[in-house]
């Protein structure tokens, strides 16, 4: 099922999932969830990175991920300067995995779908205004849910200009099949399938 907030396109599995890897949260509020720049630790990750996995959903596969962010921020070009006249280097592409999302602002909700949705889309634009906060609106946020069956994407308005919600929606379909099992090799393919489909747009190419 398809579901549109705004800017923010949410492709919702129908697969329900156990209990997923241990970790001192096993639901995340979007001001518990830690940033994988401030608190790498406490996202699983050796250093500062684009992608938090708190859950360790990936485990040591990360790697292979963030090597795709990073190669989307030293490879794009961002039409944006700064506050010094100095041209800004390129979009920033961020993940943010955990087992589930705790029901902040939906608790009410009789429709789990429109729960997950509104919570889905809560967090991931926290996430875009906290954990890199700019005057460009560059920043992507990939969301996973594990045990909540959702993968979530949103855009912020320069991003957007090339990842259109049609593009977000497009390549969120192709690759859904990929996060309906717990298997962690599906789940590695399918973000590095929407990742480089992300770079592919934008770097000026089309899905």
């Amino acid at each position: 099922m398809l579901l549109f907030l705004f800017v923010l396109f949410a492709y919702i599995l129908s697969t329900s999932y156990g209990q997923g890897q241990s970790s001192q949260f096993n639901e995340w509020t979007y001001n518990n969830y830690p940033s994988p720049f401030k608190n790498p630790e406490a996202c699983r990750r050796p250093e500062p990175s684009f992608i938090c996995d708190p859950n360790e959903i990936l485990l040591a596969r990360q790697d292979q991920v963030n090597i795709v962010l990073k190669k989307i921020f030293n490879d794009t070009d961002v039409p944006c300067y700064d506050d010094t006249g100095i041209k800004k280097s390129g979009y920033v592409v961020m993940i943010a995995l955990m087992n589930k999302i705790n029901r902040t602002f939906s608790s009410s909700y009789t429709d789990n779908t429109r729960a997950i949705h509104t919570e889905a889309a809560w967090f991931s634009y926290y996430v875009g205004e906290t954990w890199h906060r700019d005057i460009c609106d560059e920043n992507v946020v990939i969301l996973y849910s594990k045990e909540d069956g959702v993968l979530y994407t949103s855009t912020q308005s320069l991003a957007r200009k090339k990842l259109s919600d049609d593009k977000v929606a497009l390549v969120n379909l192709r690759n859904g099949h990929y996060f309906r099992s717990k298997n962690r090799d599906k789940i590695l393919r399918g973000l590095l399938k929407v990742a480089e489909a992300y770079k592919l747009v934008l770097e000026g190419g089309n899905v």
